[in-house]
């Protein structure tokens, strides 16, 4: 049986919306890998064809756990979350399958216990304003694990301060605090059309949830506090909302129940 183009990348797409990240050929269950093969010439041309070339945002298992591999391969140590988040630019890519970073390793099967190269106060103080400036104030202590930066604690030591305050003082840039994300709902919306790209159109608060689970994309909660609600994103992007369908009064559902029982009667 012969299958148009359109029929097989609109299946990838429902495969990435019901999985939440790019299918492999082992997610494929209506056609198989030879179909895709004989009609773009391999898998990768297909995932390309629909579009998942676009932004390497979403990766599978297969492809973080085999980088990392490949890292300890390569280097004779395993990677670090700094490394890590060089490389995908969000620790969310394993949090959310793993759960920390040691499982990951584990998961790789490289060695967890392993000491990494250090970092120099240089490059310690140049990533600290990096990650500064892209969250527009001074990062939080669950920040410095979710954006690859060493403790706070390594920090305070390292530059000899009692507060992580003190460390823009040396480096001549308080006011770091001050600065604004002005290009922050520019970059969000940017994001929302890439994805509809992907899609093929609009996704709903659910769907951005589900991706933003395994990518690191924004969920759709930070939509909500940045633009005030999903809707409003959605507007602001150049879309048109959903509309929203409105619940049944108590009067209604009684009238169509009753409706519903006369028809049964007769």
């Amino acid at each position: 049986m012969r299958y148009s183009e359109k029929e097989l990348l609109n299946y990838i797409k429902e495969l990435y919306i019901k999985l939440g990240r790019t299918p492999t050929k082992r997610d494929l269950e209506k056609y198989d890998a030879g179909t895709y093969t004989r009609h773009f010439g391999s898998w990768n041309n297909a995932l390309i064809k629909a579009g998942f070339n676009i932004n390497r945002r979403l990766y599978t298992d297969t492809e973080i756990l085999d980088w990392i591999k490949n890292f300890y391969n390569t280097y004779g140590y395993s990677p670090s979350q700094s490394d890590f988040t060089k490389e995908f630019k969000d620790t969310k890519l394993f949090r959310n399958r793993w759960g920390n970073w040691s499982n990951t390793l584990k998961k790789a099967g490289v060695p967890v216990r392993k000491q990494y190269p250090k970092v120099s106060k240089e490059e310690m103080l140049e990533r600290l304003i990096e990650v500064s400036k892209k969250l527009g104030r001074a990062p939080k202590r669950l920040d410095f694990s979710k954006y690859g930066l060493p403790a706070p604690a390594t920090y305070l030591r390292k530059f000899n301060v009692k507060h992580i305050a003190d460390i823009f003082d040396i480096a001549g840039a308080k006011n770091i605090f001050t600065i604004k994300r002005n290009l922050e709902k520019e970059q969000l919306i940017k994001e929302l059309k890439e994805v509809a790209e992907q899609l093929g159109h609009v996704p709903s608060s659910t769907e951005m949830e589900r991706i933003a689970k395994y990518s690191s994309y924004s969920s759709a909660y930070v939509y909500k506090k940045v633009f005030g609600s999903w809707n409003n994103a959605l507007i602001e992007a150049g879309f048109k909302p959903r509309p929203v369908q409105k619940a049944p009064t108590k009067e209604e559902i009684l009238k169509t129940a009753k409706k519903y029982c006369k028809k049964r009667e007769n």
